[in-house]
């Protein structure tokens, strides 16, 4: 991390080189981060907190000033801005501390992003209900089953396959679930 980059695909075949600068964000204040391009004020989560703050309050101030800087903002841009700094509060607080931050800036639910990190949750928690309710009725599945399993994303197959779990009288069976 020296600020620059040589690339040479084959020698004498021609070559790149760049300078860049090494930003160390925790240096920067959150504040200038805010500030600064549109793209950039995600990136505030990860910045120095106003001072006298612990980092609770500091990061709920950060995400305040946040939504007011987003609010004249399209919705989808505004959403996906929020989810990063959400994903990016994350590096710095356990879940329940983020949620907590970020429980009142609802345009995040609308967020792609968002959903689709709720979408795999409800798929790994339906996947572990199929599996307890089979280990229950049938005993452990085999190794290359649960792979088999793990490969399903469809999440109204996922709710079938949970049902037929219920009566099945083989592993198979509930993995052939339409």
């Amino acid at each position: 991390m020296d600020g620059t980059v040589a690339y040479a695909p084959r020698a004498g075949r021609g070559k790149m080189d760049f300078g860049y600068e090494v930003v160390r964000l925790w240096e920067r204040p959150a504040e200038e981060l805010l500030a600064a391009d549109l793209g950039v004020v995600p990136l505030a989560m990860l910045g120095r907190l106003p001072e006298g703050l612990s980092l609770e309050e500091g990061l709920a101030s950060v995400a305040q000033r946040m939504v007011e800087r987003l609010k004249a903002e399209p919705a989808n841009q505004r959403n996906k801005l929020l989810t990063d700094a959400y994903l990016l509060a994350g590096l710095r607080v356990r879940r329940d501390v983020a949620k907590k931050i970020f429980r009142g800036v609802w345009a995040m639910h609308d967020s792609d992003t968002f959903l689709a990190i709720l979408d795999e949750g409800k798929e790994e928690a339906t996947r572990s209900a199929i599996l307890a309710v089979g280990e229950e009725r049938l005993g452990s599945p085999e190794k290359s089953l649960v792979a088999q399993f793990n490969l399903v994303t469809d999440l109204d197959r996922l709710k079938r396959m949970v049902r037929r779990a219920a009566k099945a009288i083989s592993w198979q069976e509930i993995l052939d679930t339409p």
